[in-house]
């Protein structure tokens, strides 16, 4: 029976590729979820169809990860799966890219989970834009908040580049998660995520793919349950300062090639140095709160940040003038570093 019900799910998916141009591409990372990924795929049962595919990347899981693909693929010909080694996230999402069809791709992490009626919402929203970004839900334990974004949409590659530049700056342009891209953007361009980086390298990918759009909408709107209690997230890992540094230095060469050979005006590619600038000047910031969590001491904290500030400045870099980031970069600046240790201990106290 079982042998039956592959045959046919392979039957039907030959039909939907043949006859089809599949809209969304889902792809999903998969490393040890066993304990989420049912919740995850489960989002997407009730609302799967010809124009659906939802490609899972096994990255080498050591827990019953793929036994659960496995039974999802057999549940419906629109699962797609594919095992390698345990490479990282940036190798399982390149391999998914490489392997899409769809016309948009959205990536979704497998501890997280997203709404039954999210491709109803983005059929609503699209409208061919090159670049749709969404609000989160946003999960802690039993408590959610959307993150709400200011709605946003142009297709003048100036006002683009502002608003990519700001959410450069705010954060906000960093996940994969909560975007629609488009497979012949991501192709025509080979962009793909950096490999062998597994910090910022998030970022590196939207800002080169930014570079690239020619319409970009932010909406309000929320489909993608972002889960923050789940511990065994690459994000909430505590690294080494020198591992940090090893990881931003390949999303900034990332970013700097993708300048250096883009066609943008040089008022366009400016905002978007600035913006990376101030990046790096935040970085004081987090590598201070690092070593908290990795249990320094208050004279080694300090003593890392004023070295911090000696480089930075030493670089005499341009910001974004914005009220917002001069109250980050600022103290770097004029080396206020009790002020920049204070907000540091702050922001460990809130990770811890």
């Amino acid at each position: 029976m079982g042998l039956c019900r592959v045959l046919e799910s392979k039957v039907v998916l030959l039909i939907f590729t043949r006859n089809t141009i599949m809209k969304y591409s889902v792809i999903i990372p998969v490393y040890n979820a066993e304990r989420t990924l049912r919740r995850c795929l489960d989002s997407f049962l009730p609302q799967l169809n010809r124009d659906v595919e939802v490609i899972l990347v096994n990255d080498g899981s050591t827990d019953k990860s793929a036994l659960i693909c496995k039974e999802y693929v057999e549940k419906s010909p629109c699962f797609r799966y594919y095992e390698q080694p345990n490479l990282g996230v940036s190798v399982a999402r390149n391999k998914g890219i490489d392997k899409a069809k769809g016309k948009y791709i959205i990536f979704i992490d497998s501890d997280d989970y997203v709404s039954r009626d999210m491709f109803t919402q983005l059929n609503d929203i699209l409208f061919d834009n090159d670049f749709v970004i969404s609000s989160l839900i946003i999960s802690d334990d039993a408590i959610e908040h959307k993150s709400a974004l200011t709605p946003f949409e142009s297709k003048e590659i100036g006002m683009i580049i502002l608003k990519t530049a700001d959410m450069i700056c705010r954060k906000q342009i960093n996940p994969p998660i909560g975007k629609i891209y488009k497979r012949s953007i991501l192709n025509t361009y080979n962009i793909r995520f950096p490999e062998g980086c597994s910090i910022a390298e998030d970022k590196a990918f939207n800002i080169v793919y930014a570079l690239h759009v020619r319409s970009l909408k932010v909406v309000d709107d929320a489909f993608y349950h972002y889960s923050v209690t789940t511990q065994d997230s690459l994000s909430r890992k505590i690294r080494s300062v020198d591992e940090l540094n090893d990881h931003f230095h390949i999303e900034q060469t990332m970013v700097d090639e993708a300048l250096a050979s883009s066609d943008l005006k040089i008022e366009h590619i400016e905002r978007i140095r600035e913006a990376e600038n101030f990046c790096s000047c935040r970085q004081v910031y987090s590598r201070a709160k690092r070593m908290k969590l990795r249990g320094a001491n208050k004279k080694t904290i300090l003593s890392g940040i004023r070295e911090d500030c000696k480089e930075i400045n030493k670089n005499k870099l341009r910001y974004p003038k914005t009220i917002y980031c001069k109250k980050i970069y600022l103290p770097v600046k004029f080396k206020q570093y009790w002020l920049i240790y204070m907000v540091a201990m702050k922001l460990a106290e809130r990770a811890s």
